[in-house]
């Protein structure tokens, strides 16, 4: 059985990168528990994941201290509003250990599925970038979760590592997952295979 959180809440932000050391004391300074924090791959972004147990917890938590003191705090480094989306947990591919995922590394992957075509991609997608994934070992976890409420609503695969991104990579840059990737742009993604979103993390 799962013990990823059934919901997960993201808050994204973009800042100037010499505000880095700042911003990130400020996040850090009362951070709750079950959350993690990153820092993108440019070192421009930073993501906060919020494990939510039940929806009922949602009110509170978004009108509760912890983000209206962040906005206080950091506001100053910032280069965007607070960025965030809900999602909903569907299923595990490589489960993970906890209701957060524990890789030094991490990787949002999104794709907008059409309605009329979701449930044949549901089915798609056990049998090819499923199977294709259960056999990466340096992957540390890789679960599927679907947009509750979200401005860019879909499919995010929500994957861990503590390999070298390199290594991590070369499991989607083959010629193998490349195909599986043009099948799903051909059949399923809004925008077609261009419509794949990928953004590497590393754990703060």
């Amino acid at each position: 059985m799962s013990v990823a959180t059934r919901y997960l809440l993201t808050t994204e932000v973009l800042f100037d990168k010499e505000n880095k050391p700042q911003l990130i004391a400020a996040w850090q300074k009362k951070l709750p528990a079950n959350t993690n924090l990153y820092l993108s791959e440019n070192e421009d972004t930073l993501l906060e994941l919020q494990a939510v147990s039940e929806l009922t917890e949602l009110a509170s938590l978004l009108k509760g201290d912890h983000f209206s003191q962040i906005k206080k705090d950091t506001k100053k480094y910032l280069r965007s509003d607070l960025r965030q989306e809900l999602l909903s947990f569907v299923e595990n591919v490589i489960p993970q250990k906890k209701s957060l995922p524990t890789g030094e590394f991490l990787q949002m992957r999104h794709i907008e599925v059409p309605l009329h075509v979701h449930d044949d991609y549901l089915d798609w997608r056990k049998d090819t970038i499923f199977k294709h994934v259960e056999k990466l070992k340096n992957i540390d976890s890789f679960v599927a979760y679907h947009s509750a409420l979200s401005h860019q609503p879909g499919v995010m695969f929500v994957s861990s590592f503590s390999c070298s991104p390199k290594d991590y990579l070369a499991g989607f840059t083959n010629p193998t997952y490349q195909a599986i990737a043009q099948q799903a742009g051909d059949r399923f993604i809004v925008g077609g295979k261009q419509g794949l979103y990928t953004t590497l993390y590393k754990k703060i």
